[in-house]
Parts: C-alpha cells; structure tokens; sequence
C-alpha cells in the first residue's frame, strides 16, 4: 500500500496538480487582501481558500503516509504544515501564512522528472535567483497591503508592489516608513532579502564567470536512502554508458533510478543519455560496505558490476574486487538481482555459489565474437545487430508464457507468432536457467519464458 502511495505521489501529473492548486491559492489572497469584506465575491474566495487548504491537508497526508521516513518527511514539508496554521482561524494575520506554499513550486520542480532534465546544470541556479526576487516580491506586497492599506482595493495593491520592488533593490526602504508594526517588520524583511538577493546574485555571477559550478542541482534534492527499485551500477568502463542508454530505452527501466558508484577522480557527463537526470554518480569505492549501504543496497532491484581496470588495475585485480562486490551486495540485499561481469573464467564458480543472478565473461564473448566474425560475417552482422539495438532496429525480448501456450509445442508457437505478431521465436528460457534454442518438439511449461525477435519498427 505504501509502495502505490508513494508512486502516486511522485507522478508527474499529481505534482503538476499540486503546483496549479499553490498558484491559484497564491493568486486568491490578492482579492482576499484588496476587496472588502462585504464584496460579493468574497464568499467565493473564502470558499476557495478553504476547498484548497482541505486538498493540501489530504495532500500532505499522502505523502506522510507514503514515506518510508516520518522524520523526513516533517525535516521536508514543515513549512507546507506551517502553511495549515491559517486553518485554525486564530488570527487574520496568520493567512499569510500561505505564501509559504511559493518553496512548494520549488520542491515541485525538484521532483519533476521533465522539469530536472531543464534545470540541470547552471540554469537551475538563475532558476533560484529568479524565484527568491519573484518570493520577495509577492512576501512584501501582499504583507505590505494587509498590514497598511487592508480591504483598499487594488490601487493600493500595485503601489505597495513598487514599494517592495525599489526597497529590494535600494536595500532600504523607498517610501515613508510604515504606520503599523506587521508593515515595519515587512519593509525590515525585504531590506533583508535585498541584501541576501545581490548576496546570491553576485555569488551565482561569480560561479558562471570562474567556471566552478559544473553540476548545478540546487533544486535537486538527491537523498539515496529514499530510493526505491534502483538500479545500482559498480565500476565503470567505456561500454557503461551504452549499457544504461539501452536500459533507459526499456520500459521496465525507463522510470528507474540509476545510481553508478565510481572510484575515479573523473567521471563522464553521460550527455547523451535519454534520462540523465535520473543517474546519480556516486566517486567512491564500491567494495566498501558503508558505500552500498549509503546507497541504499537494501532497496536496490538491479545490481550490476562491470569490470573496473582504472588507477592501473590489473583485470585479475578487477575480477576479484567484482567478486567481492557482488558477494557484498548479496549478502545484504539478498532479493537483488545481480549481473556480475569478469575478464576470465577463473571467478566464475565463487560468483555461482555466492548465488549471482548471471555472469557474463567478457573475454570468452569476445573471443566468441571474434571467431564468429572471421568464419561467418553475415552471421556476425546479424549477431551485431540483435546485441546492439537502436532505433528501429529491434533486439531479443522476453516473452511469458502464459496459461493458454501451456503444453503447446514450440515449433506451432513459431509458426502463429511469426504470422500474427511478426514475433520470430528463437528459444525458451527454463526456470532452472537452462536456453534452449529452436527446441522443435518442447512442450511449454509454466514459468518458461520464450526469447524472440519483434519485427523491425514494431510492426
């Protein structure tokens, strides 16, 4: 159940709703300040405001019971839940409260998967600039109002809003000091943020001009231990990055977070990866126990380990920091499934009885390659083209079987799957991990999974 709530609330459409539910909210106390109380249309700004207050409080309800840390949650949204105190009706002042719910739009840009890809990078620092003065601004109008000139109307609204904008940008105030306390403690406020505005400005111009913010993820929040079914990568080398594009090319993976743990000094920017905001580069070293833990091993449903030669590793080296990873990562995850991979065959049988998922020998496949180019080059083009798919260039998929092939044989299975699905069968995949390829009279058994090629295009 926690896991269904938690994919709710981290959809894209339902933060979308959430940011529309903030703006309109934000945009309602303007006529709720400006109009006066006997104005026919307060009624339906008080109705509005409460309607929308009781969508946050189910709102942060969710998301209290959808996550895995309570002390997390109230260290994040204790502002959302300062933001409620207007519902308590204790004073008129206490709706300004309100204008809290502005760091919403920030946390819901930080969560957005479409939003992170645009703010990676230094424009999610313009992005900070922008929304503290847009905060500051609208923080010292709408006090401004309440406080001097309540129920005035909006005349009185925009010349506050030149008050608040000049009294930013002197960092002192830009009219006649204010009649009440609430207006003096605003004006005082804004001088504040004037100050911390060109604060953050110069600083954030500085790191352009020197070149030294080259990850910028301000409203990036990266907390590992609340990733759940990641995909957790050890070591690196040249064919990772082809590996995790075609991973994030899969359906059951493209909504995965990928989390690679590095002990180099450099690591590449991964540019053209379909989802790059959602792999995380973790310069460490994965042998260590504390590293996966900090990782979040436990949550983790993919493991793989690539064979790391970097800082002058021999690939004997390499093998046995692979083998000592994986035996790690079972050992505290045991429901992973982890895909070793090693230069030679000599670790093979430790990976197998620590009881690793798969094991791929890249020198033996290498080798295999290699001959298979040689003696038949059609088939090693064809071979080349199944193991490396892009475009519409399809590649070996999966299929299960279901209770209606049960019993059937193969060789029928092929004949109505290449006619009505394009689908050309070219094995099954036994429970036991057994690959029979082209079994003409296997029957098909529950739990066998069938291995083909789609037609190119998916047609």
């Amino acid at each position: 159940m926690r896991k269904k709530l938690r994919r709710l609330v981290q959809h894209n459409l339902f933060e979308v709703v959430v940011a529309l539910a903030i703006t309109i909210s934000i945009g309602l106390m303007i006529p709720e300040i400006c109009l006066t109380r006997d104005h026919p249309g307060m009624k339906w700004v008080d109705l509005g405001q409460n309607f929308l207050t009781l969508f946050f409080v189910v709102e942060l309800a969710l998301r209290f019971l959808a996550a895995r840390r309570k002390r997390r949650f109230f260290s994040e949204f204790w502002l959302d839940l300062l933001a409620l105190v207007p519902l308590l009706r204790v004073a008129r002042f206490f709706r300004l409260l309100r204008l809290l719910r502005l760091y919403r739009l920030a946390g819901v840009a930080s969560r957005n998967s479409a939003l992170q890809s645009l703010l990676l990078g230094r424009a999610s620092e313009y992005a900070l600039v922008v929304f503290f003065l847009l905060f500051c601004l609208t923080t010292g109008t709408l006090g401004l109002t309440h406080f001097e000139n309540p129920n005035a109307g909006l005349g009185k609204l925009a010349g506050n809003f030149w008050v608040s904008l000049f009294t930013v940008a002197q960092s002192e105030y830009a009219n006649q000091l204010p009649d009440s306390v609430g207006g003096k403690l605003v004006l005082l406020g804004l001088e504040l943020c004037g100050l911390t505005f060109f604060a953050v400005l110069t600083a954030t111009t500085s790191a352009f001009l020197l070149e030294k913010l080259r990850d910028g993820t301000v409203l990036q929040r990266m907390h590992l231990d609340d990733l759940e079914d990641h995909v957790m990568i050890c070591g690196w080398n040249s064919g990772l990055e082809s590996t995790i594009k075609q991973l994030q090319h899969h359906p059951n993976f493209c909504e995965r977070e990928f989390v690679v743990i590095a002990d180099r000094p450099e690591l590449p920017e991964l540019a053209d990866l379909p989802f790059r905001h959602k792999v995380r580069l973790i310069r460490d070293d994965f042998t260590r126990v504390e590293v996966l833990q900090r990782c979040n091993v436990a949550q983790a449903s993919v493991a793989l380990i690539v064979s790391d030669i970097a800082q002058g590793r021999s690939r004997q080296d390499a093998d046995a920091r692979t083998v000592m990873a994986a035996l790690t990562i079972e050992k505290l995850n045991p429901q992973v499934y982890t895909c070793a991979e090693l230069s030679n065959a000599m670790n093979e049988s430790h990976l197998r009885m620590g009881k690793v998922n798969e094991v791929v020998i890249t020198q033996d496949l290498a080798g295999h390659l290699l001959a298979r180019a040689a003696v038949s080059p059609s088939s090693w083009r064809a071979l080349h083209e199944l193991v490396q798919p892009s475009g519409s260039r399809p590649g070996f998929t999966s299929y299960p079987v279901t209770d209606d092939l049960v019993g059937r044989d193969f060789a029928a299975l092929v004949s109505d799957w290449i006619g009505q699905k394009g689908i050309l069968l070219v094995g099954v995949y036994r429970p036991s991990g057994e690959t029979l390829l082209n079994p003409r009279r296997y029957s098909m058994a529950a739990g066998d999974e069938l291995v083909g090629i789609p037609a190119e295009g998916g047609k």
